[in-house]
């Protein structure tokens, strides 16, 4: 395997194993305090000091073109963005197993996508593997009550947005752009919007515990720098096909997490699961050796 397709396939692994350890910490803010529109909310918010002191060290221009603007804004509202804000808003309607089982039609999503498209040629084996981690998801979520249209539209929204993202990163001009000067505007776009929408729901928590504050620093930074960073140097190199899929490692480390730290049973349909997804990415590791 060329050594640039190593390199992608361990960023979006790495980026994933980030992902799954989040919800820990998501969690430990939500105790302290927090909800769920403050931790989106103060998750784009803090990321942006860190990444302007360090554009500001590499000394990268953070001036754009009109053009960039409107291509960080289609990316940001209809991408990014949009799908925290989606999928966390599905989390006060339906079950987070749930919305989660449905955000993770994404990768689906994109194969369908470059075929209509992009008139990409059909891979009938990357696509089998995303319909195995569909599977895999609804394993991890059997026994999940609690039904809401708004929330499964809420949350295969986000699905629909997270594809775009990838799709819109990998194809337009953005991908020539600095990564984190992307997510700086990114998030503060981001933030923005997220401001305005805690503020007309009154849901922005103020009163929240030092320990909390410190879980969502950590996510803050965590997600910008090793979450949305990695996951975007990943699609450049092996595609938004292979890195959606190769990502759906993400609950496997959820998984594992929450059995250490919380103490939650895994059972033999959260194995199987496991196997399923881990199956998935080494097939599309190997179809990415191969070309």
């Amino acid at each position: 395997m060329k050594e640039s397709k190593a390199k992608g396939i361990g960023y979006v692994v790495a980026s994933a194993a980030f992902f799954g350890i989040m919800p820990s910490f998501v969690v430990t803010a939500n105790i302290g305090g927090a909800n769920s529109i403050s931790v989106i909310f103060y998750r784009f918010l803090l990321s942006l000091p860190v990444l302007l002191l360090y554009l500001g060290v590499k000394k990268i221009d953070l001036r754009i073109t009109g053009r960039e603007f409107i291509q960080i804004v289609l990316a940001t509202v209809f991408g990014l963005g949009g799908t925290s804000i989606l999928l966390f808003s599905s989390y006060e309607y339906i079950p987070s197993g749930m919305a989660t089982t449905i955000h993770y039609i994404y990768p689906v999503l994109i194969i369908i996508a470059n075929v209509f498209f992009l008139k990409a040629k059909m891979n009938r084996t990357k696509l089998a593997c995303a319909v195995l981690c569909l599977l895999a998801m609804a394993l991890f979520n059997q026994g999940s009550v609690g039904f809401s249209v708004v929330g499964i539209l809420l949350a295969f929204g986000s699905g629909v947005t997270y594809c775009f993202y990838s799709i819109y990163y990998e194809q337009s001009s953005l991908r020539y752009m600095n990564g984190l000067k992307f997510l700086f505007y990114a998030n503060l776009l981001t933030a923005v919007m997220t401001f305005f929408m805690a503020a007309g729901t009154h849901s922005l928590s103020t009163d929240i515990t030092p320990v909390a504050w410190a879980c969502i620093v950590v996510v803050a930074i965590g997600t910008t720098f090793v979450g949305n960073f990695l996951y975007q140097q990943g699609v450049l190199v092996i595609g938004a096909q292979s890195a959606s899929i190769i990502s759906t490692l993400e609950p496997i480390v959820s998984i594992i997490v929450g059995a250490i730290l919380f103490r939650e049973r895994i059972g033999i349909t959260g194995i199987i699961g496991a196997v399923l997804i881990i199956t998935a990415a080494i097939v599309v590791t190997r179809i990415e050796s191969k070309e």
